[in-house]
């Protein structure tokens, strides 16, 4: 039986990372903002190049079948999208990565792997979704994880979890 776990949290708190070594030790992992998630017109269901976060949403048909096509056993899906309340009933748990404004603002302005929070009205936003993050998961009963913690402290942390 598959058993299906979310690393979510804020752009810059360590999704992909995290993903990326779950994948060395052998877990099935994938990567939501890659595979699942693409900027969509929610009313209509059509891609558009209106890049609002509003319109980041998965793909229902890409999710049930990446979903599929894991082997049994344990899959973690990092990322987030607009839509995955939508999505909360298919995991096993859900862990949120948080951290401190100040290490986010540096994760944002140092990354490399994309470009996102580097505009000043992106970051604003991702530093104000941060400071709900602790309290939406108390509110949604999620697994909060300090991903300023070494990278071995929090994969420790998230597996301790996994049942």
């Amino acid at each position: 039986m598959k058993k299906i776990y979310l690393v979510e949290g804020v752009s810059g708190a360590g999704k992909t990372t995290v993903g990326e070594e779950l994948h060395k030790l052998g877990y099935t992992v994938i990567d939501a903002d890659e595979e699942l998630a693409s900027f969509t017109d929610p009313e209509t269901g059509l891609p558009t190049d209106d890049h609002n976060y509003k319109n980041w949403l998965w793909n229902e048909e890409k999710f049930y079948h990446a979903v599929e096509q894991a082997d049994d056993g344990i899959i973690f899906i990092c990322g987030g999208a607009m839509n995955k309340p939508d999505f909360l009933h298919n995991f096993t748990k859900v862990f949120t990565l948080h951290l401190d404004d100040e290490t986010l603002k540096h994760r944002l302005a140092t990354r490399t792997n994309n470009d996102y929070g580097k505009k000043p009205e992106e970051l604003a936003f991702q530093l104000k979704m941060n400071q709900i993050a602790e309290q939406h998961s108390k509110d949604t009963g999620t697994i909060l994880v300090d991903a300023t913690k070494p990278l071995q402290t929090v994969i420790d942390k998230i597996l301790s979890e996994v049942n």
